[in-house]
């Protein structure tokens, strides 16, 4: 009933592990000569009475410093590449009118505004954030700051909106520029689209593919784009398209996502992040920042760091990048010579849900939980077979002060059990203490007697070209995971994996990877169908030699195709490709 090797170190070391989301780390802009950084973060500094909002700080040949007043409500910084127009995102004077119940903005008046200094027509307030041609003159509008508000385009020479237009807020770059020199716009809405002052107006370029991270070169001939394919084992690529002439090139594939791309302000220059390997091999590895002309020609890695990197930013001149590492370093990194320079050291930051005051989320009792962000180790560290430890390296997680056995401790990520015995709010401790200019922040957990849900594969397979992300599953003999390569059979029996199912009989001990014989089986089971036949379940229960993790057997049904597998009256969802049938 249990994994072999093969499957449990894919499963521990790869298939459970997925990638943290950085954007609500730092907000990074950065001047074109790579020498002024600056930095939104929520938390705050050591030994200080800042509130626990976000604030933005400024990282120069002085160090890091407040900008403006620390106490204030900041966000979003954004900046010229001379670093004379900078804008602020911050809250309006006048007080934000609620709409009724249901409705989850504000009406008429925005809840988020950007003072911009240095502008040509004077210190101007403009709705919700903005991002900045290279030159400074155009803003366009990349968040929403009111309801039904729609994205507008600024000249800030004149001082004056030029034209508003319903794209999506959420269809831009979120590292890049999406904004040109001549006031060019791009985005990633529709495939790519194209926006250009006067007559001209908005064009779509039919280019067939699924566009996401467009950026523009400051002259505005250039487009550079990640290009995201939904069929299963194709990791995304990235792909520049010339706007003068239309040609399309890739500058960049491998075996493993490439993603983030940004282009210096010559056009001559591609950064990009990939975990791909690009050594031919089928492995994707910790992510790492590269160099690759506009050419396709003399790519580089930039970065060999062990713990991987959560983003990079070109500065507009090519010479320098800011590097985010997940072990939470904030670095400067010369292009040329490779120099790096520790802006902010070693910094725990959590991904998880913030609410007002403290990161808040929830798990179940018995159950494996993720802790999800960066800076906590240096390198990956996982327990060894038998009963669970209770610290990897320097690594301990404590809730109400009684440390929880743990599974692993990567740079940007921890997984624990939360012991069967806990329940209601807990305080959760993390160590180590770095050496960080910041404080932690409080963090709760909130335990609960029940949540389930199946565990979904990572990249390539969380596209699976059917609109939904496969499910962790093995096959019959545990000798293989079902992907699309190699399809369940209708008739097999397939086991899937999953949290959060509650308890089970015989109970568990914290720490102790559940036994083959006998089998813990929940002691609330649960009906599974396939459309509206049902699935015969043959064990679902605690995965054996696991910790915190269940396993769900059930035998297919004939069927071929992308099986959606409904559990619980249709709340918890499984996909699994099954091959056609043999007759």
């Amino acid at each position: 009933m249990s994994l072999n090797p093969l499957i449990n170190g894919l499963v521990i070391a790869n298939i459970l592990c997925s990638l943290a989301q950085a954007q609500d780390l730092y907000t990074i802009s950065v001047t074109d000569d790579g020498a002024t950084v600056y930095v939104a973060t929520r938390m705050r500094q050591l030994n200080t009475n800042q509130p626990l909002t976000s604030k933005v700080f400024v990282v120069d040949n002085q160090g890091l410093q407040p900008y403006g007043d620390p106490t204030a409500w900041q966000s979003a910084p954004a900046t010229s590449g001379n670093g004379q127009v900078v804008g602020i995102a911050v809250s309006p004077a006048e007080p934000c009118k609620p709409l009724p119940p249901g409705y989850a903005n504000c009406y008429g008046i925005p809840s988020i505004v950007t003072s911009i200094r240095g502008a040509p027509a004077g210190p101007l307030t403009v709705p919700g954030t903005v991002r900045f041609s290279q030159n400074g003159r155009y803003a366009i509008q990349v968040t929403q700051a009111a309801t039904f508000d729609v994205p507008r385009f600024w000249d800030l020479q004149e001082g004056r909106a030029v034209f508003g237009y319903p794209l999506p807020f959420s269809s831009y770059s979120r590292l890049g520029r999406p904004v040109a020199n001549n006031g060019t716009v791009v985005s990633n809405d529709l495939g790519l689209t194209v926006w250009r002052p006067g007559p001209v107006g908005r064009s779509n370029l039919n280019l067939g593919e699924n566009i996401e991270d467009a950026v523009i070169d400051p002259a505005g001939s250039t487009v550079v784009y990640t290009r995201r394919s939904n069929v299963p084992g194709i990791f995304k690529s990235v792909r520049t398209v010339d706007l003068n002439s239309g040609s399309v090139r890739t500058l960049a594939e491998g075996y493993g996502d490439c993603y983030q791309p940004l282009i210096s302000n010559d056009g001559k220059s591609v950064l990009f992040v990939s975990t791909a390997m690009f050594d031919g091999s089928k492995t994707t590895g910790a992510p790492q920042a590269f160099l690759i002309s506009i050419e396709g020609s003399g790519q580089r890695q930039l970065t060999h760091d062990p713990a991987g990197v959560e983003f990079a930013i070109l500065a507009g001149d090519g010479g320098t990048a800011i590097v985010l590492s997940r072990s939470g370093r904030l670095q400067s990194l010369e292009i040329v010579t490779g120099r790096i320079t520790e802006l902010i050291p070693r910094t725990v930051m959590l991904t998880d849900q913030l609410t007002s005051n403290q990161f808040s989320f929830a798990c179940v009792a018995g159950s494996l939980c993720r802790l999800k962000g960066v800076g906590f180790t240096e390198d990956r560290l996982s327990s060894p077979a038998g009963p669970l430890p209770l610290s990897l390296g320097d690594v301990a997680v404590r809730l109400n002060g009684t440390a929880a056995p743990l599974l692993w401790a990567f740079p940007d990520e921890i997984a624990f059990q939360v012991p069967w015995e806990a329940s209601g709010k807990q305080t959760v401790e993390l160590e180590p203490r770095t050496q960080s200019v910041f404080e932690h922040f409080p963090v709760e957990l909130s335990v609960n007697s029940r949540d389930p849900a199946f565990w979904a594969l990572p990249a390539p397979y969380d596209r699976s070209g059917y609109g939904y992300p496969l499910s962790v599953a093995a096959h019959e003999t545990f000798d293989s995971l079902v992907l699309p390569e190699n399809p369940a059979r209708p008739g097999e029996i397939v086991h899937l994996y999953a949290t959060g199912f509650g308890s089970v009989a015989p109970a568990m001990r914290t720490g102790i990877p559940a036994p083959e014989n006998p089998l813990s089986w929940l002691l609330t089971p649960m009906d599974c169908k396939l459309g509206d036949v049902p699935v015969t379940i043959t064990y679902q229960g605690l995965a054996p030699g696991f910790v915190g993790l269940y396993q769900v057997s059930m035998r297919i049904p004939d069927f071929s195709g992308l099986a959606q597998i409904q559990c619980g009256n249709g709340q918890y969802l499984a996909h699994i490709p099954v091959q056609q049938p043999t007759r």
